[in-house]
């Protein structure tokens, strides 16, 4: 977030430069996303003026307190429950590895173990075929 730049944003989707592949990665961002993003700025100018590290983890523990979350909440937290939610709406793991720029799809599996209630789920759903 600290290195966003608005020469990265392409309408709604940013570039993302890679060291290994050499090739750009294209995200795609909601519309809730770019409207949180303001209006463009200058090419080489942050998308966001963040505060220092040690600041936004003050902020972030303030929010999370009231609701119980005991969990020190970071950047790598929201990046967790991105794909988290993802999964458990539906997304396929491919897809959310790849929104993640990750380069292998072992990366994404940790995330898959949060969802075994999904498993639950699935298994209640199949009809009763009337034996016993």
């Amino acid at each position: 977030m600290r290195s966003l730049t608005w020469n990265m944003v392409y309408g709604n989707q940013i570039e993302i430069a890679q060291e290994n592949p050499k090739d750009p990665v294209y995200l795609p961002l909601s519309d809730t996303a770019r409207t949180y993003m303001g209006k463009p700025g200058m090419d080489d100018n942050p998308v966001f003026i963040l505060l220092s590290n040690s600041h936004l983890s003050v902020i972030l523990k303030t929010w999370s307190s009231p609701v119980g979350m005991k969990k020190k909440v970071t950047f790598h937290v929201a990046r967790h429950t991105f794909a988290t939610l993802a999964l458990s709406s539906g997304a396929d793991i491919y897809t959310v590895s790849k929104l993640l720029v990750h380069s292998r799809l072992e990366t994404i599996q940790v995330y898959t173990k949060i969802i075994d209630y999904n498993k639950v789920e699935t298994v209640n759903m199949l009809p009763d075929i009337g034996i016993g």
